[in-house]
């Protein structure tokens, strides 16, 4: 008999620690599972749709300001033709074999247009 019982309380003494260890590792999951319950809850859904709209309105500015890069880059662009042709103009009107060589010299015709354009309104006049 003292075989059978030995054999019996080792069994039911393994089902203890066995229990034991289960409870403990359920307490340990419903523990993990409350943490991250609970920091899932620390930023609300309110302060969550206020980040993501702050997102999306930060990449609206983004392109906005790639946008007006592009914009100053082009406008820098045509700055530089704009004086490389006033250059030219100067060069075509300060040039007296030019102006000598047309009935209408184009250096007049620009002071006309320059008067006639300050005197009257969008109206240019011209031989």
């Amino acid at each position: 008999e003292a075989g059978p019982v030995g054999a019996s309380t080792a069994v039911s003494g393994n089902t203890k620690s066995t229990q034991e260890e289960v409870r403990i590792a359920q307490r340990r999951l419903a523990s993990m599972r409350n943490y991250w319950v609970q920091l899932g809850q620390i930023v609300n859904d309110d302060t969550v749709g206020v980040w993501n709209q702050l997102e999306q309105d930060c990449a609206n500015c983004k392109d906005l300001l790639t946008r007006r890069a592009q914009s100053i880059s082009e406008v820098d662009e045509l700055t530089r033709q704009n004086a490389e042709l006033k250059s030219l103009l100067n060069q075509y009107l300060g040039d007296n074999a030019t102006n000598a060589a047309f009935r209408v010299p184009p250096a007049q015709v620009m002071k006309v247009r320059d008067v006639g354009a300050a005197g009257t309104m969008g109206s240019t006049a011209g031989p």
